[in-house]
């Protein structure tokens, strides 16, 4: 059932609301070691539409092959029935999916970690994480930023040496 970062188990359902709405049932799930069990919940942000009906254990599921990286994680898997696949990673809303070659919008699962619902069968997992570009111009304007504001007091203080009379010998 489990190899490298990824674990197979059970959708056992959903909770609604930012993660800070839904703690406490998160927690109340932690302390009866459901994950340990290979059972998830799915945490869905308001206004998302509702997950179809969560499937049961995936049966006789395996990762034929995995590949991963800081920001990337490809396998390959199959499973016997329709199941779940959750990859131990700190979910963050920039991270990315694709299934089979199509985008598909990856699961926060409890305890914090990144999933999918699959069909039965082999597919090809590529999970990504992608920072916006408005982060790196926001990194490359403070730089710049900082660079100006430290050239300008650099010059302030060039004037105001230039300014002082030379001292008297």
């Amino acid at each position: 059932g489990e190899h490298g970062a990824l674990a197979f188990g059970e959708l056992a359902g959903e909770l609604v609301g930012a993660p800070r709405e839904v703690r406490e049932a998160v927690l109340r799930w932690l302390a009866a070691r459901e994950p340990a069990r290979g059972r998830y919940l799915a945490i869905r942000p308001p206004g998302l539409p509702a997950l179809a009906a969560a499937p049961g254990r995936p049966g006789a599921a395996r990762v034929l092959a995995e590949a991963h990286s800081s920001i990337r994680h490809r396998a390959r898997v199959h499973l016997e029935r329709p199941g779940l696949v959750a990859l131990k990673v700190g979910f963050h809303p920039f991270w990315r999916l694709s299934v089979d070659g199509a985008p598909a919008e990856p699961l926060h699962l409890t305890p914090c970690f990144l999933g999918a619902v699959l069909p039965a069968g082999a597919h090809e997992l590529d999970f990504r994480f992608r920072n916006p570009g408005y982060q790196k111009a926001l990194a490359l304007g403070a730089l710049v930023l900082w660079l100006l504001l430290g050239g300008l007091g650099l010059r302030r203080a060039l004037a105001r040496r230039l300014e002082r009379p030379p001292p008297a010998t």
